[in-house]
Parts: C-alpha cells; structure tokens; sequence
C-alpha cells in the first residue's frame, strides 16, 4: 500500500460536530449501575401506581425507567435519579 502523498486532498482533521455537544448515552460502569439501580425503582413504583390506579407513581416509574438515557454527565444522572426518589417518597400515596 501506498502512502498517500503530501499534496493530496485527504483532511487530516474531522469538522467540528454539529448538533449536542456531549454523547449521549454513557457506558461507564457507574452509569450503567446508577440507570439499573433507578429504572428498578421506577418499574416497581409504576406496577404499585398501576395495581393501585394512582397517577403519580405511574408518572414518577415511567421518569425513573427513562431519564438515564438523556442524561449525559454521571453526577447529572444521579441527582435526577434521587430527586425523583425523594419525590416518590412524598407523593406515592396521594
């Protein structure tokens, strides 16, 4: 194989991204845990929303199952991940 030649067309540099600037899925240990541990606790407040026919555990469950994945930072992800913990505690039964 042929090097190719200094004067050719080839950029050796790729063009900015366009669009978000932060991958979006995180496929680091810690994420992946936090995104099991949180959607765990999301499925089982939304079948205790679903069998006692209560709106806010069934939203909360759907947010908990759902949110890692447009998550981008791991501290981000476990802050929303507990806010919405301390949420379903207050408002699981009303």
């Amino acid at each position: 194989m042929v090097p190719p030649s200094p004067d050719s067309k080839i950029p050796t540099r790729l063009p900015p991204r366009i669009g978000y600037p932060y991958p979006m899925f995180d496929f680091r240990a810690s994420s992946l845990i936090a995104g099991v541990i949180f959607s765990i606790i999301g499925f089982t407040s939304f079948s205790y929303g679903r069998k006692l026919q209560l709106w806010k555990p069934i939203v909360i469950g759907l947010l908990l199952m759902t949110y890692s994945w447009f998550t981008p930072n791991l501290w981000l992800n476990w802050a929303v991940g507990l806010s919405l913990c301390v949420l379903l505690w207050f408002h699981h039964d009303e």
